[in-house]
């Protein structure tokens, strides 16, 4: 058996806590609305961020953006969840549907070069699915970059 630091151990003790209370609510969630909610703003809970957005996958580059983190409602005409819309899109058709880092340099043309006025530097792609496939993307943005732990 591998000897953990202790301090190290109260972390993952801790991270391995939020983790099963977090899931507790997202079971317990009982629209779709308040799981978006749950998704984009108790998991900085879990890990750190300023800004989170939950895209609803409808195809291969559609879909929709769900939930964003800090309000309660999205609102769809907004340049910022329009800016999104084209962003995550541009993301799912471009990347394997795997967890991966992105930023502006991920994004052709306007988008990329718009991403600083929208986002901040760092973003975590993280893809959702179920047994039938792709549904949606957790997106996570913040100054600082991300980690392998993370």
């Amino acid at each position: 058996m591998k000897h953990v630091a202790a301090p190290n151990l109260e972390a993952q003790l801790f991270g391995l806590s939020t983790l099963v209370q977090l899931v507790k609510r997202a079971r317990n969630a009982a629209t779709v609305q308040e799981l978006g909610f749950v998704m984009v703003n108790e998991t900085h809970g879990l890990v750190p961020y300023r800004q989170a957005v939950l895209w609803q996958r409808e195809g291969s580059g559609r879909g929709k953006v769900a939930a964003l983190s800090g309000i309660p409602s999205v609102e769809r005409n907004a340049p910022f969840t329009l800016w999104l819309n084209r962003v995550m899109s541009q993301l799912d058709q471009n990347g394997p549907a795997e967890i991966r880092l992105v930023d502006a340099s991920s994004l052709a043309g306007a988008s990329g070069e718009e991403w600083s006025e929208w986002l901040p530097a760092y973003g975590l792609w993280v893809p959702l699915a179920t047994s039938s496939g792709r549904i949606g993307t957790l997106l996570l943005a913040r100054e600082q970059p991300w980690n392998e732990t993370e």
